[in-house]
């Protein structure tokens, strides 16, 4: 049905609005002419009410326009109070939210004051003993050495270090994120014992694991099959492990059900300490290189799955030493007494 202008006969223009009036809001059909551009409204405020004027916009009664777009205050009733509650929940979320970021910023700040604290005091014991024994947690190669932590800015000192698989004593570290920076031409690469070795001369295996240490070949510390032959619905990442950053040795299949873990058939449950490292590396090194048993390993990712994201984001946290996170360590394995949705679970190495 068309909807005509009463005096030049002409076909309205239809919009729906919602007027703003002293009293709340309405919705409503509004009809204009497109010659003298009067607007029609589909309902009547007041009784005898023929026109009505909001905002300076005069609105006539149209009972063709009523008829053709009928009013029901119940749905506006509901309708306006939808609208009003999901008002006061948008500011309830915005007040929740702000006091969450503010007890965020404050736990951070609390942190990084912890942080600052402790970096200050291992200052002051270098400054009294410069031979202080200074154990770093994390190892990061480079073509060259900074003047400055890439991670926080800290300067870097040039300390007596110890790390379990590495022959140095000294070596350039941020103190403040505990990080020990060395030159990838520096780092030893254990050299292959060639066949002109051999001389064709049989040795007793005693003999030979000895002969093999004084050669420096590099034993093997993952033994992995060459291909994955089965994956399991709980695989979240498929990678090819290279020794010494050239030497394959085969593929790793890393899944989060411990149950479809089979180390024979290259499959590793997420929380191992192998499949840790890995995604370690993924997350926080461009190159995905990583340290494993004091030997040097390199990541080819073949394939990832979903679920993966949900572990390198927790990694990239907790690897982030400019934000750092707080770990409950619990002695005992059930803690079924706590409410579990408000915890993750993690693999963490605490150092004492």
């Amino acid at each position: 049905m068309e909807i005509l202008c009463p005096k030049h006969g002409l076909k309205l223009e239809i919009e729906h609005k919602t007027l703003q009036l002293p009293y709340g809001s309405i919705r409503a059909v509004i009809g204009t002419c497109p010659k003298c551009r009067i607007r029609y409204i589909n309902r009547s405020l007041m009784h005898s009410c023929a026109q009505f004027t909001v905002d300076g916009t005069t609105y006539n009664c149209l009972r063709t326009l009523s008829l053709e777009y009928p009013v029901d205050s119940d749905a506006e009733r509901r309708q306006a109070e939808q609208e009003t509650q999901a008002q006061k929940d948008a500011e309830l979320k915005a007040i929740r939210e702000k006091r969450e970021a503010e007890k965020k910023q404050k736990a951070e700040d609390q942190l990084r004051l912890q942080a600052e604290a402790e970096y200050n005091k291992l200052l002051k014991t270098l400054e009294a003993n410069p031979n202080h024994l200074f154990r770093p947690v994390f190892i990061s190669y480079c073509k060259e050495l900074p003047t400055v932590c890439p991670y926080d800015g800290k300067e870097l000192r040039n300390v007596h270090v110890y790390k379990k698989g590495l022959s140095k004593d000294t070596g350039l570290c941020c103190l403040y994120c505990s990080r020990l920076f060395l030159l990838e031409e520096n780092v030893t690469i254990p050299k292959k014992r060639s066949k002109r070795d051999n001389h064709n001369t049989p040795i007793s295996a005693t003999s030979k694991k000895k002969t093999e240490r004084k050669m420096g070949v590099s034993p093997k510390v993952v033994v992995l099959p060459q291909h994955i032959e089965a994956i399991p619905s709980s695989t979240i990442l498929v990678v090819e492990l290279f020794q010494d950053y050239k030497d394959t040795i085969g593929s790793l299949a890393i899944v989060s059900d411990v149950s479809d873990q089979q180390s024979t058939a290259g499959l590793y449950w997420v929380g191992r300490s192998l499949p840790s490292t890995v995604l370690a590396a993924i997350a926080t090194d461009s190159l995905k290189r990583f340290v494993y048993k004091g030997y040097r390993f390199k990541a080819n990712v073949v394939a990832e799955y979903p679920g993966i994201n949900k572990y390198l984001d927790i990694i990239s946290r907790f690897s982030n030493p400019q934000k750092p996170q707080t770990v409950y360590v619990f002695a005992q394995k059930n803690i079924d007494s706590f409410n579990t949705s408000d915890f993750e679970m993690v693999t963490a190495c605490v150092c004492q």
